[in-house]
């Protein structure tokens, strides 16, 4: 925990966006256990719908998601996102 309370992570995921390092980011997703994967994408996912403004599609939390997709992906060719699908309907 960080003096201000909030908790302190080294998960790239939550990086700050003003030293965010796509590279870094892309690079670590593949370390990730698919369970990991999973709820980083739920995580990402919620902020997206908490997201405001017209500038989504823009954003550094639209790009994380996208490279999280491709993650997903790489792991599970031919299926796109039905696993993750899968696993968020029983979490």
């Amino acid at each position: 925990m960080t003096e201000s309370g909030k908790k302190q992570t080294s998960d790239p995921a939550f990086a700050s966006s003003e030293a965010f390092d796509f590279w870094k980011f892309d690079t670590s997703l593949f370390r990730l256990s698919v369970d990991e994967l999973f709820h980083l994408m739920k995580t990402l996912d919620e902020e997206a719908s908490a997201a405001v403004g017209d500038n989504f599609d823009d954003s550094e939390l639209f790009a994380r998601i996208e490279m999280v997709e491709t993650q997903i992906e790489k792991r599970y060719p031919g299926r796109a996102m039905t696993p993750y699908k899968q696993w968020l309907a029983q979490h």
